[in-house]
């Protein structure tokens, strides 16, 4: 009876320790499977954050257009939105979304995202090189710095900014400012400096005033003795021939 007993007490050792051995393989597949979605789930969140980290590294530029004539030809707005569109384009910027012009004299505002994220540093080039562009082509001077659709979408700016006898372009950090004085135009393109910033905030009329944003900046130009291009347009040119330009 004694042997009996034993066999049936090792026999319950034998069950309880496979059922111990048959929990442990059970939380380990357990362990195993939480393992996997944890690693799922680190997945997708690392993606969400790289998606908000090259959302937030996205720079947003606002473009601004004045023309304060009345009666404006829609066909030559719709040129110069069109080649707005291309310059910032070719700069690496889309439209956040579009808007319908509103004619009559005419102010518009539209935003425009940078494509891939970019640095402040960045960014302040591709300004540089947009309004070197702009001014090269006004003048006819090609410059190294831009490549070949930047140089073609500046012409195209330039030319559709040429329709209106006056106005005021501001394409992120790009001012351009066209006016008619004593009948002669003068165009003068400027990156936006912290001082004209300052003038802007202070005093938002003037992205709808060409002339007066004009004398401001021309006037800021004598104050701090460096050359801010102002170009002028003379009109003594034969018609159907280049326009004769000069540095004002």
């Amino acid at each position: 009876m004694s042997d009996e007993l034993e066999k049936k007490e090792k026999l319950e050792e034998i069950k309880e320790a496979l059922k111990k051995h048959t929990e442990m393989i059970e939380l380990a597949e357990n362990i195993a499977l939480r393992i996997v979605q944890i690693a799922e789930n680190s997945i997708q969140v690392s993606s969400i954050l790289n998606s908000i980290v090259e959302s937030k590294n996205k720079i947003l530029a606002e473009v601004e257009i004045s023309i304060p004539q009345i009666d404006i030809d829609t066909q030559k707005v719709d040129f110069l939105l069109k080649a707005v569109d291309e310059f910032m384009d070719v700069n690496g910027f889309e439209y956040e979304k579009e808007e319908e012009p509103i004619y009559g004299s005419f102010f518009q505002k539209f935003k425009f995202w940078s494509k891939q994220p970019k640095t402040k540093m960045e960014v302040a080039e591709i300004y540089e090189k947009g309004k070197l562009s702009l001014e090269a082509n006004y003048l006819n001077k090609p410059i190294a710095e831009a490549t070949s659709e930047l140089a073609r979408a500046s012409s195209r700016l330039i030319s559709a900014a040429s329709e209106f006898d006056e106005i005021v372009l501001r394409i992120g950090a790009i001012l351009l400012v066209k006016v008619k004085i004593n009948g002669k135009k003068k165009l003068l393109v400027e990156t936006v400096s912290p001082e004209i910033i300052q003038k802007l905030e202070a005093n938002p009329f003037l992205i709808k005033d060409p002339k007066s944003l004009y004398n401001i900046l021309t006037g800021l130009n004598e104050q701090e003795k460096h050359s801010i291009p102002e170009i002028e347009e003379k009109n003594s040119t034969p018609s159907g021939s280049s326009p004769e330009i000069g540095l004002g």
